[in-house]
């Protein structure tokens, strides 16, 4: 917590009855510090800590017991549901929910409580809404045209202009800014998104509701005629670039990927030392700050990955043209080449700009059926030697890692393609030839920060704090729950005592669910920042985004550094810490930004599968439990619930101190982990839920068929 914080909170704790203009006295704050103040209190109260009394003075929440400040979130059967940051839950009946949107942050009042101990509340104020933009469905009531959110279970009216809402037809999705901090959903129209019948209409919604633009405006493509199509090799080797063209290069991607940043070369010593070039696109020698193209590059701040969809943060001009790697065509680029002894570790390095020829896009099924099969496939003969010397530096890389303390949770993700019953999922795991290029680009990446660090210049890193010891505590007592006992030390936060866990749930049936709950529950999220604190995860003092700059901003701004620095003698530095504050800031925003809008995506799609999979079998485990449903996942990663009536056992007890299920019946026991049988009850795109029901209801539904059948075949 920043200074200010913590004082702001010990004056408002000391007088309950104090406003801005005496915080702005106490603190001897002038009229330019007004604004910083008024954002910090604003802050704060976002995070639950103060609340703002209507005559504009500050009291701490936790005074005000009838009150309860969090995130909306909407249940199936249209009640909101508030949950503030200690976990205490709040319930708006559907009929009170008054204009509140999915993720608002709001103030309700506790109002009741039932027999089952759920707290029932109202409305008191909306502190933040989640978005300012919402995508909205035209539907026909009461006679009229409509507008309902598109993307959520709230389905509240949006007020609109009639004559304007009245030009558009009945299943037209429209994007609307809205335009009031009441409860009233009030708003104006920006532009026509689609129908939603067309196929990427429903990336494109989610998107825009998480402030991504889709389209590049009319001007930007105007300023897109000064890029060039092709690059003039004399003018850039009269610039000083090496020439990197005869060497054999290379690139190891999806085999859809269009925007190719990155691409690799190495050269075995005769010392038995490793030659690493790592070459990343030169995407600052084009995207120039003062310009459009630059300015909306910032505001995006990241590509998004959604399903098939990609919404890039350059025009495709420069994305998938002019700086994208392609093979066979000259490329400018910033090379990290890296001497790496026998044991992994980068003993020399330089880092300049160069222009590249890549030989080969190469793909990671090839790659991987070439180094774990030793499968000959035709046009990669050339490059046999080099992969093979890759992967036996990339084995040193790994074990390297490992010593250090590096933290592996090896996540897999399914991506989706298609749409309705023609939807196909893609379960990409890491493999060698994913892992070689990631840690290539980690090399990369470290060498870059440590090039910058040691030189004590302004620098954007990228940060992973280490987890609370509090959170692993309970962690431990989940595994402890879970018959997983583990040896408790001195230093339960240190990298090698979690890797260790790691390591130990790696050899356990149905792990994935105990490493997501250790990396979900206790790990803080890794950010970006102008100030080095260290990246935990990966065990590294110094850590940089250096090879992404197509899709990343701050990689782009660091490759500007890296001009500044190594080119530029004459330079003020005395703006650029709080410049980098505000960049970083930005694109570790938009980064989480991203990441919400690609798994909303993804279980859409899961969602409108599982729609037209009504009544299928899947084999699963369980993922958490509560007093009142557990969550599952089928094997194949799709997520979903089980109310506790539809596991099929009425006599089932919750057990909060172990955080399991048992039966007083069967004895039948579920724990975190536990596999099950089970089968699709019922699923909703739109709520992006799928329902499912237990193994044990399933053997009744199959017992009561069978009866069913004997029956009518008796009569």
């Amino acid at each position: 917590m920043e200074i200010l914080e913590q004082k702001l909170l010990e004056l408002i704790e000391k007088d309950s009855n104090i406003d801005l203009k005496e915080l702005k006295r106490v603190l001897k704050f002038d009229e330019e510090e007004e604004k910083y103040l008024e954002n910090t209190l604003f802050k704060l109260e976002i995070n639950g800590e103060i609340y703002k009394n209507k005559n504009g003075t500050y009291v701490l929440l936790k005074n005000k017991p009838s009150i309860c400040c969090g995130k909306a979130h909407f249940l199936t059967s249209g009640d909101l549901l508030v949950t503030n940051k200690l976990g205490s839950q709040v319930i708006i009946p559907k009929d009170k929910v008054n204009g509140i949107l999915e993720k608002d942050i709001i103030c309700v009042k506790r109002i009741s409580v039932d027999n089952k101990n759920k707290v029932y509340g109202i409305v008191d104020k909306i502190i933040k809404r989640n978005s300012d933009q919402i995508s909205c469905e035209v539907i026909f009531k009461n006679g009229r045209n409509s507008l309902i959110p598109y993307n959520s279970k709230c389905k509240s009216e949006i007020r609109v202009d009639q004559k304007e809402l009245d030009k558009h037809g009945v299943g037209e999705i429209l994007l609307i800014r809205l335009i009031t901090k009441s409860n009233q959903l009030d708003g104006h129209f920006i532009k026509t998104i689609g129908h939603k019948d067309e196929p990427d209409v429903d990336e494109k919604t989610i998107a825009y509701d998480h402030g991504f633009e889709v389209e590049f405006n009319k001007k930007i493509i105007k300023e897109l005629e000064k890029i060039p199509n092709s690059v003039d090799v004399n003018k850039a080797l009269k610039e000083g670039r090496k020439d990197l063209r005869d060497k054999n290069i290379f690139t190891i991607d999806g085999s859809d990927t269009k925007d190719i940043d990155d691409s690799i070369c190495i050269e075995k010593i005769s010392n038995g030392n490793y030659k690493l070039y790592v070459n990343i696109a030169d995407v600052s020698y084009y995207v120039k700050e003062q310009t459009l193209i630059n300015d909306e590059a910032y505001n995006r701040a990241t590509s998004v990955y959604m399903n098939d969809t990609v919404i890039p943060m350059l025009p495709p001009k420069i994305s998938n043209g002019i700086c994208s790697l392609h093979p066979n065509v000259d490329r400018l680029t910033k090379t990290c080449e890296m001497i790496i002894d026998s044991k992994g570790n980068i003993i020399d390095y330089e880092i300049y700009d160069s222009i590249i020829r890549s030989k080969k896009k190469m793909t990671y099924d090839k790659v991987n059926d070439i180094l774990l099969n030793n499968k000959k496939i035709e046009g990669y003969e050339d490059f046999y030697k080099d992969l093979f010397i890759m992967n036996e530096l990339s084995e040193l890389m790994n074990k390297r890692k490992q010593e250090r303390g590096y933290i592996n949770f090896d996540k897999s993700e399914i991506k989706a393609k298609g749409k309705g019953s023609s939807i196909i999922f893609d379960k990409r795991t890491q493999n060698v030839g994913e892992k070689l290029i990631e840690n290539f680009m980690l090399a990369a990446n470290e060498t870059v920060a440590n090039h910058v660090y040691y030189r004590s210049l302004p620098f954007i890193y990228r940060i992973h704090e280490a987890p609370d010891e509090e959170k692993i505590k309970n962690f431990l007592t989940i595994l402890k729950n879970n018959d997983i006992p583990f040896k408790n030390c001195k230093n339960i936060t240190s990298n090698k005592y979690i890797q260790g866990i790691v390591k130990e749930l790696n050899g356990i049936e149905n792990n994935n669910v105990l490493s997501e709950l250790l990396l979900i529950n206790t790990m803080k999220k890794a950010k970006y920042s102008n100030i080095n604190l260290k990246h935990f995860g990966l065990a590294l003092k110094c850590y940089t985004h250096f090879t992404s700059p197509i899709r990343r901003y701050a990689d782009l701004q660091v490759h500007r550094l890296l001009n500044i620095y190594d080119k530029t003698f004459d330079f003020d530095f005395s703006e650029m810490d709080n410049f980098l504050n505000t960049v970083a800031n930005q694109c570790s925003k938009k980064s989480n930004d991203a990441k919400e809008a690609e798994r909303e995506a993804r279980e859409m799609r899961i969602s409108e599968y599982m729609e037209n999979n009504i009544g299928k079998t899947f084999d699963g485990y369980i993922s958490s439990i509560s007093s009142s449903s557990v969550s599952v996942r089928t094997v194949e990663g799709f997520s979903g619930i089980i109310s506790l009536d539809d596991l099929g056992d009425k006599h089932l007890c919750f057990n909060p101190n172990l955080n399991r299920l048992y039966s007083t019946t069967s004895g039948k026991i579920y724990t975190i982990g536990s596999p099950i049988k089970i089968k699709v009850k019922e699923a909703s795109k739109k709520a992006r839920i799928v329902r499912f029901i237990g193994e044990d209801k399933i053997l009744k539904e199959t017992k009561s068929s069978i009866k069913t059948k004997k029956r009518n075949h008796t009569k």
